[in-house]
């Protein structure tokens, strides 16, 4: 179960939002608080782009993030793979997200109306159902339209970061993904890729080998080693002053080891995750599961004119 901020004294005021161009009713955009901070509204079902409404922000003190609670005595976390993915025109589906302790974190649950046209509502719910973490993905066309998007992404209820995700084609089978994490609150950010190596590293070398000599019989244990290989990048500062312990994938499964792994040459270079660092790296990797699970549902049943087949 996760574990509970400690309430603090809060207090409240109003201010004046202006609804930007193209938010529909019920949509949800962000404003500036007066703090400095992001905040996630949800446009009236009366009001239009331009109108002014009165939104009640936060101020003072507030309690540390069930999140980054649940996971700051864990060495690592898992984000399995997709379960209960269903698909019409829509798409919803749900992510297991476990400790290395065995304790489960929660589940990340997707879910659109159209997945193609209409941004997906991402939430990491705890088992005792509370929304540990919330974002918007752009739609499919709008990603494609506009690439590296800024994700405002919430920790219980108030915007935690925002998070860039520069994904840059190495050829035609590998891509690598790198996330930017830039916190609201000043305290800095990091920078988690790349995600996928392309060539040059072993797993991509591995994996070209085994295409190359598929027609015989050895192509097939290259890839298979390839495949079982980790997928392993860096978590660094922003400012590039320190480097924290690698996360891993293989088969699959996406680890975020926030110590190194006894084996590495470089363990003893490695600085300490903090619980904030911690959170940068574990969100920014369930990011980029949400980004895979979304672009194999579009090439699944999206044809090359953004048309949905049946």
């Amino acid at each position: 179960m996760a574990a509970v901020a400690p309430e603090q004294p809060a207090t409240t005021s109003m201010m004046t939002a202006i609804i930007p161009d193209g938010v529909k009713p019920g949509s949800v955009f962000h404003i500036s608080t007066p703090s400095g901070s992001l905040m996630a509204v949800t446009c009236p079902p009366t009001s239009k782009p331009g109108d002014q409404i009165q939104i009640a922000v936060s101020a003072g003190p507030v309690g540390t993030p069930a999140l980054q609670l649940a996971i700051e005595k864990e060495d690592l976390v898992r984000i399995g793979k997709v379960t209960n993915a269903s698909f019409s025109t829509g798409y919803q589906a749900e992510i297991p997200v476990t400790g290395g302790s065995g304790t489960e974190i929660g589940v990340l649950r997707l879910h659109t109306t159209n997945v193609v046209e209409l941004p997906c509502t991402v939430q990491l719910i705890s088992p005792s159902g509370e929304t540990l973490m919330s974002y918007e993905m752009a739609s499919l066309v709008g990603r494609h339209a506009a690439p590296d998007p800024v994700i405002p992404v919430q920790l219980s209820g108030r915007v935690y970061a925002s998070f860039t995700n520069s994904i840059r084609q190495v050829n035609c089978i590998f891509a690598e993904s790198t996330i930017s994490v830039t916190r609201v609150d000043g305290s800095g950010g990091t920078l988690v890729g790349p995600l996928q190596q392309g060539c040059g590293s072993a797993r991509g070398n591995l994996m070209i080998l085994g295409i190359l000599l598929w027609v015989v019989a050895i192509g097939m244990f290259f890839l298979c080693a390839a495949y079982a290989m980790p997928v392993t990048g860096r978590v660094r500062s922003l400012d590039g002053t320190a480097e924290y312990a690698p996360y891993g994938d293989a088969r699959g499964i996406k680890t975020v080891n926030f110590v190194p792994n006894p084996k590495d040459k470089k363990r003893d270079s490695y600085k300490t995750c903090d619980a904030k660092t911690k959170v940068d790296a574990l969100v920014g990797i369930m990011v980029s599961a949400v980004s895979d699970a979304l672009n194999a549902t579009y090439d699944r049943h999206v044809d090359d004119h953004g048309n949905i087949l049946q």
